[in-house]
């Protein structure tokens, strides 16, 4: 990897090329971060990089975000009316904000919608048609960092993007769960 990093997170591109994106290392730096002061040990990290799995060992860099970020959820999802790509960078321990970049523009990240709840240490997965980012569980930062039930999710129609909390919650309160898609073909249900 390009840097030593941790609490970092990837979006899968294509199927050879991904990005990281964010994360934290405690390599102090002369860099002006906005959290340091928080825990001067700490590095939080704002840029991003490409992986293309059919090139070795070459890491290209990515645009910057907005805002540094670790224990941060992402993922890449299409536009439902448009089919743009984008790639969706939300939470993390310091803020409750949504970066999107559109993938291939010279733009950059810029701010979407606030997450309903602010959450750090969640995990997500994209879903099954690709257009939309279930954030699944965390934790509540608003809330003594209990850990929730709370499924949200992330989708665009004509770069009109927006959040809503699902009505399916998870049985059991987790933060840093493993998550993934299930096919309705594999499940019984009674």
């Amino acid at each position: 990897m390009p840097v030593a990093t941790s609490h970092h997170c990837f979006a899968k591109l294509t199927e050879s090329w991904v990005m990281l994106i964010g994360g934290t290392n405690n390599l102090r730096s002369n860099q002006n971060h906005s959290c340091q002061d928080m825990n001067p040990n700490l590095l939080l990290i704002a840029d991003t990089y490409f992986y293309d799995f059919n090139v070795i060992d070459i890491w290209t860099p990515g645009p910057t975000l907005l805002q540094d970020r670790d224990a941060h959820t992402c993922g890449a999802i299409v536009d439902s009316v448009d089919c743009t790509q984008i790639v969706v960078v939300a939470s993390g321990y310091y803020y409750i904000t949504t970066e999107i970049w559109i993938v291939g523009s010279d733009a950059g990240f810029m701010f979407g919608p606030d997450m309903p709840f602010h959450t750090v240490r969640t995990k997500s997965v994209v879903g099954f048609d690709g257009t939309a980012l279930i954030v699944v569980g965390g934790n509540d930062a608003n809330n003594g960092h209990s850990p929730m039930t709370k499924i949200q999710k992330f989708w665009c129609e004509n770069l009109d993007c927006q959040w809503i909390v699902m009505d399916q919650e998870l049985a059991v309160a987790r933060y840093g769960p493993a998550v993934m898609l299930v096919p309705d073909s594999l499940v019984t249900c009674t």
